[in-house]
């Protein structure tokens, strides 16, 4: 992994992070984190934490020290320690990607989600837990989004993506899930790519980088109804990024003038 840094006069900087050494113990009592050496599908920050994905494991670093992998003393757990724990399940688990919820984080595998909650006020590798949650198929490229009250995430078939939501996270009874793309079930193609969530607009959009066309889905939560609609928009260009800023939609792409000659525009949508 390396970091970006913003600098003070607004370039930012790529490098390599300087990470802690081990300053106590050995490999047996203080060991390396199992990711090193392996693919790291997902970097991530939890309660200040610096975590990683890798296969079945989930590893986060020492407390308010992002880039310290080991523990202060081998004699002894403390509350500031690295946590290191594993998707136990029947079935090969491998984890892509988390988001997270009032309760902790949930982390996504292709066949299985998983959530890491905490037994008491702080995150240390003394109250963590990480258990099942459901066993719905994920997509391992496009991770999941944050929508404010729910989570979303796509499954795909052959020829079409179907979106789901997952609501109402708890650690002592199953979530709520509901698919967002029953009703309009051949819209969106199985080639998409890129998933992007707005909470402020309720707004999900889905694209596919190389092509001008975007799909949404906006909705209105009231108490216990939902008025929601899905809708497609061309875009001057073809897609390379999107991102929303407060309630204007952002995307970057490709225009090709008459000369053949490539472009990459920024183009603002405002959404109020």
């Amino acid at each position: 992994p390396h970091q970006l840094i913003r600098q003070a006069n607004g370039t930012f900087k790529l490098s390599a992070i300087d990470w802690t050494e081990r300053l106590v113990s050995d490999d047996e009592t203080n060991p390396i984190p199992e990711f090193v050496g392996s693919t790291i599908n997902n970097i991530f920050i939890h309660r200040n934490r610096l975590g990683f994905l890798s296969k079945d494991k989930v590893f986060l670093g020492r407390a308010r020290d992002l880039f310290n992998l080991f523990g202060q003393t081998a004699t002894q757990v403390q509350d500031d320690d690295p946590i290191d724990l594993q998707a136990v399940t029947k079935q090969p688990v491998n984890l892509r990607y988390s988001e997270e919820t009032s309760i902790g984080l949930v982390l996504y595998s292709d066949k299985e989600q998983f959530v890491m909650v905490t037994t008491e006020f702080i995150l240390s590798p003394k109250s963590v837990k990480l258990t099942s949650l459901s066993k719905y198929e994920c997509d391992d490229k496009v991770s999941a989004v944050n929508m404010g009250p729910t989570q979303a995430f796509i499954s795909k078939t052959p020829l079409w993506t179907r979106v789901f939501e997952l609501a109402e996270v708890r650690d002592d009874q199953p979530p709520r899930f509901f698919e967002t793309s029953s009703y309009v079930s051949e819209l969106v193609p199985a080639t998409v790519d890129q998933m992007i969530g707005s909470p402020a607009l309720s707004l999900l959009s889905i694209g596919q980088t190389g092509t001008n066309t975007i799909f949404h889905y906006r909705f209105y939560q009231a108490e216990t109804d939902r008025i929601s609609s899905w809708f497609k928009w061309k875009l001057t260009g073809t897609l390379l990024h999107q991102f929303f800023d407060v309630a204007t939609y952002y995307s970057v792409t490709v225009i090709t003038d008459d000369d053949d000659v490539n472009h990459v525009v920024v183009q603002s949508y405002d959404l109020t």
